[in-house]
């Protein structure tokens, strides 16, 4: 029975592995029920490894019932309360990477704050009942041990919030391609719009995964009050619709046509 428990000790040991650390950030704990790692490309060549410890269990789950394309950045389907801690390093080598503060002055060429490589630790809560909670790492560093493309992530952190909040621990994540589909579709193949407009029509369509909207709207030649707009939606189909005549080539451009521009 001893040599049992000896041989599994050793089993244990050589597997090793680290396992996600409970935090607290302006009173609020998140105890860690569930993960999710991406480790891939966005843009097409910019590596990036994110990893989201949360206390919503199956959150890979959640992440694939979310639509890249419709232009939300915010909410989770069914999901009406939790905590999670969101880890993102620009790489997906293994190292240390330091945290910038997003609130330091940008570059004078207006490049973005974060350096390459770099992280980005943040912390949320919502809930139905209670006061949203959103902190920012403003400096710190996160360690990746292990990072393997299409892969899990493993590794450790020591910050420093805005709240003040210091969080500190060991992070671990599963692959979860929904998350990478996600982020890919976000950063690299999301929607993208294009908008052309003449004294009497105006063409608006937008694009993500392959899909493409659009509404071309034109003037009646009689010059009365309406506008006739042809819709197309994200099947193929084609519709066509009556419009109040925009005020401005603007008003028709941000989308007052009668054609739903959604995914």
């Amino acid at each position: 029975m001893r040599r049992l428990s000896l041989a599994l000790v050793l089993v244990c040991a050589a597997c090793g592995g680290k396992s996600n650390t409970a935090v607290t950030d302006q009173g609020v704990t998140l105890t860690p029920k569930s993960d999710a790692a991406a480790v891939g490309t966005v843009f097409g060549f910019i590596p990036v490894t994110e990893v989201i410890v949360t206390d919503i269990p199956d959150i890979c789950g959640a992440f694939g019932s979310i639509n890249a394309c419709s232009g939300s950045s915010s909410g989770l389907p069914a999901v009406t309360s939790g905590s999670l801690l969101v880890l993102e390093v620009i790489s997906t080598s293994s190292g240390d990477y330091k945290v910038s503060d997003p609130d330091a002055p940008q570059s004078n060429d207006g490049g973005a704050v974060l350096s390459l490589p770099g992280a980005i630790v943040e912390f949320e809560s919502f809930s139905s009942t209670a006061a949203p909670v959103q902190d920012v790492a403003v400096s710190g560093t996160v360690h990746i041990d292990n990072a393997k493309a299409g892969g899990s992530a493993e590794g450790s952190y020591d910050v420093t919030m805005k709240s003040g909040a210091h969080l500190k621990g060991d992070f671990h994540g599963d692959n979860c391609q929904a998350l990478l589909n996600l982020l890919s579709a976000v950063n690299s193949t999301g929607n993208s719009c294009d908008f052309s407009s003449s004294g009497a029509s105006c063409n608006n369509s937008c694009t993500c995964q392959g899909s493409t909207v659009s509404a071309n709207c034109s003037a009646p030649p009689d010059g009365g009050d309406y506008w006739s707009c042809n819709c197309t939606d994200k099947t193929g189909a084609h519709t066509t619709c009556n419009m109040t005549s925009p005020v401005s080539s603007s008003s028709c451009e941000e989308g007052e046509s009668c054609c739903p521009l959604t995914f």
